[in-house]
């Protein structure tokens, strides 16, 4: 009797590829605003003093003073903000092929 002998061969390959892409992207922006304010006062006095005598003769002193005061004051303000953006995108895609 004769034998037959049969062989089978089955090969499978599997082949993955995945590939990420990612993108960072960061915005910092920065606002400074600064607010100056002057503010002056004056103050103005002024005094007279007369004085008259009366005699064989007639005597006037006038004696005048002014005073002048001026305050001026500067406040400064400055206000700083810093805003930081950071974004992260992904994309990821992922292919297989099979043999047989």
């Amino acid at each position: 009797m004769a034998k037959n002998t049969i062989t089978i061969t089955i090969t499978i390959t599997i082949t993955t590829t995945t590939t990420t892409t990612t993108t960072t992207t960061t915005t910092t922006t920065t606002t400074t605003t600064t607010t100056t304010t002057t503010t002056t006062t004056t103050t103005t006095t002024t005094t007279t003093t007369t004085t008259t005598t009366t005699t064989p003769t007639t005597t006037t002193t006038t004696t005048t003073t002014t005073t002048t005061t001026t305050t001026t004051t500067t406040t400064t303000t400055t206000t700083t903000t810093t805003t930081t953006t950071t974004t992260i995108s992904g994309l990821q895609s992922r292919a297989r092929t099979l043999y047989r």
